[in-house]
């Protein structure tokens, strides 16, 4: 009795690492096609693009004051006379 209760759950352990790698399979196979079918938003032209370009060349000119001020904040401070 006691060997065929072990020789069952070595069964069903063996039934359940089966269904996991069969399961695990299937799911990297559908995983990879989709991944296969993707195409990356940059590379798609849409409408739009002008206000992207638009809006990135603002946020630059932003950037590049606040590297100015911030370049002579530091002047003014290295210019300072310690306290």
């Amino acid at each position: 009795l006691l060997g065929g209760t072990f020789i069952a759950t070595i069964i069903l352990i063996c039934e359940n690492v089966y269904s996991r790698f069969v399961t695990r399979s299937k799911q990297v196979s559908s995983e990879t096609k989709t991944r296969q079918d993707y195409k990356p938003m940059m590379t798609v032209k849409n409408e739009h693009d002008d206000i992207h370009v638009r809006r990135e060349k603002q946020l630059q000119k932003r950037i590049d004051m606040l590297n100015k001020r911030i370049h002579q904040l530091e002047m003014e401070k290295s210019l300072q006379p310690p306290a």
